[in-house]
């Protein structure tokens, strides 16, 4: 507080809740995974379907 003028008034300090934030640390990540996951089996059987060399010898048109 020495250099920081600001700090000294104790309704100038913002402070955090630790209950919302441990929620969204944990929930947040989790849904990333999940969505990642799933995505990735989604795309895998798909391309599972199909013929590897049509794969292979797939053009752009």
């Amino acid at each position: 507080t020495e250099y920081s003028l600001w700090a000294r008034d104790e309704n100038a300090v913002e402070t955090e809740d630790a209950a919302d934030t441990g929620v969204l640390k944990v929930v947040i990540p989790a849904a990333m995974t999940v969505l990642t996951a799933g995505l990735s089996v989604i795309l895998v059987n798909r391309n599972l379907k199909q013929e590897p060399i049509e794969l292979l010898s797939a053009r752009v048109e």
